[in-house]
């Protein structure tokens, strides 16, 4: 699950980089279909066809 705070989200990725870990590819996809979903969100909020 994506935490909601981006500050969170941030340092996990930087720590995720930093460490020299590579995400799986199942977890990208994950991370890929997540944010997909949070922008349609925004769309929908936002009433705008380009984000």
């Amino acid at each position: 699950e994506l935490p909601e705070d981006v500050n969170l989200i941030s340092k996990t990725w930087i720590d995720n980089y930093g460490n020299g870990e590579a995400l799986l590819r199942d977890r990208i996809e994950f991370f890929r279909e997540e944010a997909l979903i949070h922008q349609e969100v925004l769309r929908s909020v936002l009433g705008r066809k380009n984000l």
